[in-house]
């Protein structure tokens, strides 16, 4: 049986491949270290660089990106505020200009009336704030009055 054996790995040595190396080639006082594969070192080390690029890449835009955002934000609401003077400036004066003294019962019909309104509601203010302390007086007094017949005995 051992012949059989030995006679069969003869035959079958030279197919035979271990960690891809011949069998015949194979150094068997050799350690059983598989060989250094440079492309395998090299696409490690490429791979690693391109990590490193990433993370630069990464950690700049999260420094810039929110100062951009900043100033872009603030020059819009610069602009925004500039449009928006501008707006005003331009409406109160073509309003000013329409309200012509000689113009102005043709813009507002009602003015005058409005006007007359106005003056009586001030005067109306004018005499409740005089009438208020004579009322005030009276209503003292009315108390005062009361208390006395109060006091009376029957």
């Amino acid at each position: 049986m051992n012949q059989y054996l030995d006679r069969v790995f003869k035959m079958a040595q030279p197919n035979l491949r271990i960690n891809g190396h011949n069998y015949e080639t194979l150094d068997q006082n050799e350690y059983n270290t598989e060989p250094f594969d440079e492309a395998l070192d090299r696409m490690i080390w490429s791979l690693a660089d391109t990590r490193l690029q990433w993370q630069k890449r990464i950690a700049e835009t999260r420094r810039t990106i929110p100062q951009e955002f900043e100033a872009t934000v603030l020059d819009l609401f610069d602009q925004q505020r500039a449009v928006d003077a501008e707006a005003t400036v331009a409406f109160h004066g073509k309003f000013m200009d329409d309200m012509e003294p000689e113009n102005i019962d043709e813009i507002m019909p009602r003015h005058s009336h409005i006007e007359e309104g106005f003056h009586k509601t001030v005067a109306l203010g004018e005499e409740l704030d005089q009438t208020t302390v004579s009322q005030e007086e009276r209503a003292q007094r009315a108390l005062v009055a009361t208390g006395e017949v109060k006091a009376l005995k029957p």
